[in-house]
């Protein structure tokens, strides 16, 4: 069974404000040691089909909070 709903707990000093932020530390990366892949996960999934019937929280949680902590 998925969750129907995610509460993420944030450290502030975590948060990037661009893309290059979170990118810069994988310049000093040997290419052995670079992930197979970078996934960037912006909240709950959506799918519309062909008739445009928007469904949220089709492949996970429909409800996403995040916690940001000091």
């Amino acid at each position: 069974m998925l969750l129907t709903t995610l509460i993420a707990i944030i450290p502030v000093e975590r948060l990037k404000t661009s893309l290059g932020e979170v990118l810069r530390p994988f310049d000093d990366l040997e290419m052995a040691d670079m992930p197979a892949g970078i996934h960037f996960i912006s909240g709950p999934s959506r799918s519309a089909d062909i008739e445009n019937d928007l469904t949220i929280g089709v492949h996970g949680p429909g409800i996403v909070y995040a916690l940001i902590i000091e």
